[in-house]
C-alpha cells in the first residue's frame, strides 16, 4: 500500500476513533459539546496523518554495535583513505530520517541525535542531505564539496535551518579536535553506512 493512503486512512480512522470516544463521553456524563466533537475529532485525524506522512520517508537503519561503535570512534582511517563522519544533532525534525548520500550514492539515513563513519578515497566527494515523505517538499536540499587527503578525519554537521516557508537543511564542516569530536559522537547512536 502507497504510504500517502496508508496515513491518509490511519487519520481517517483516528477521526472516526476520536469521535467516537468524546460521543460516548458525553452521553455517558449527559453532556453536550456541540461542534467540539466534530472539531477535535477531524484536529485528531488531521494532526495524526500529517505526522505520519512527515515519517513516511523513514526506513529501517542499522544501529551498530557498541565495540564496533568503539572501534569507529579511534577516528583512524585504513591506509591511504580518509574517514568521513556524518552527524545529525537538534530537536527540529529530529525523527525525519535525512537521507545522505555521497557522490550520488546513499549511505545512510540519520535521525537525531545519530552520526555515521564512512571510509573515503583521497579526492573530491559531494556530500547531499535531503528528506524523503512528506518532510521532503517542506526543506530545502544541502549540498556540499569536500577535499579529501589520506590520513584526514572530516567532519560534517547536518542541521535544519528554520524557514519562514522553507526550511534549509545545512551540511557544516566541523574543525573540532578529534578528542572534542570523539566527545560529541560518543553519546549518540551510531549508523552503520550503507
Amino acid at each position: 500500500m502507497n504510504a500517502t493512503v496508508k496515513w491518509v486512512l490511519i487519520g481517517v480512522g483516528v477521526a472516526v476513533l476520536t469521535g467516537f470516544v468524546i460521543g460516548f463521553a458525553q452521553s455517558a456524563i449527559g453532556a453536550d459539546f456541540g461542534l467540539l466533537t466534530p472539531l477535535a475529532a477531524t484536529f485528531a485525524g488531521v494532526l495524526t496523518g500529517y505526522i505520519g506522512l512527515n515519517l513516511s520517508g523513514n526506513r529501517k537503519t542499522e544501529t551498530v554495535s557498541n565495540w564496533d561503535k568503539g572501534v569507529a570512534l579511534a577516528l583512524e582511517p585504513a591506509t591511504g583513505q580518509a574517514l568521513l563522519v556524518i552527524y545529525r544533532e537538534g530537536f527540529v525534525g529530529s525523527m525525519a530520517g535525512m537521507n545522505i548520500s555521497i557522490n550520488e550514492r546513499e549511505v545512510a539515513q540519520l535521525r537525531s541525535p545519530q552520526f555515521t563513519v564512512v571510509p573515503l578515497s583521497a579526492g573530491a566527494h559531494h556530500l547531499q542531505a535531503a528528506f524523503g515523505g512528506l518532510a521532503g517538499p517542506q526543506n530545502n536540499p544541502s549540498k556540499l564539496t569536500v577535499q579529501a587527503a589520506p590520513g584526514q578525519v572530516l567532519a560534517v554537521r547536518a542541521v535544519i535551518g528554520m524557514g519562514l516557508i522553507k526550511n534549509t537543511i545545512r551540511l557544516e564542516p566541523d574543525a573540532s579536535d578529534l578528542p572534542v569530536l570523539r566527545q560529541r559522537l560518543a553519546g549518540m547512536r551510531m549508523i552503520a553506512p550503507a
